[in-house]
């Protein structure tokens, strides 16, 4: 079962990732500093399920740590990416929050326990 430093670990790999993908579609240079914050967002975000959620029983996973929560992220997605009145910087934020949350459920979801549907 994936710990807490796992989980902000993925998280901030996904965070960066997600930086990356948002700077080239926008044929933006990728900058240190920006790969940098976007990746600690992720790592923060990475442990979310857990902060509202906590594990306190094998059974602790409801709605924060749900398949419905992670299709709602990847429909957010979606959306954010299609979003016209966002600016650069705050769909790069909310894109490392969105990979960094679903990187936690994704390691989750390859536990014995897995994610419920709701």
């Amino acid at each position: 079962m994936p710990n807490a430093r796992t989980h902000f670990l993925v998280g901030a790999g996904a965070g960066a990732i997600a930086y990356c993908l948002i700077r080239k579609a926008q044929n933006q240079p990728i900058e240190f500093p920006g790969l940098l914050g976007m990746g600690l967002v992720g790592g923060v975000a990475g442990l979310l399920p857990d902060i509202i959620e906590p594990a306190t029983s094998p059974n602790h996973r409801e709605i924060a740590h749900s398949f419905t929560a992670l299709v709602a992220i990847s429909s957010g997605i979606n959306r954010l990416k299609e979003n016209q009145n966002l600016e650069s910087t705050q769909k790069e934020l909310l894109l490392a929050l969105a990979f960094g949350y679903g990187s936690h459920l994704l390691l989750d979801a390859g536990t014995p326990a897995s994610l419920p549907v709701i």
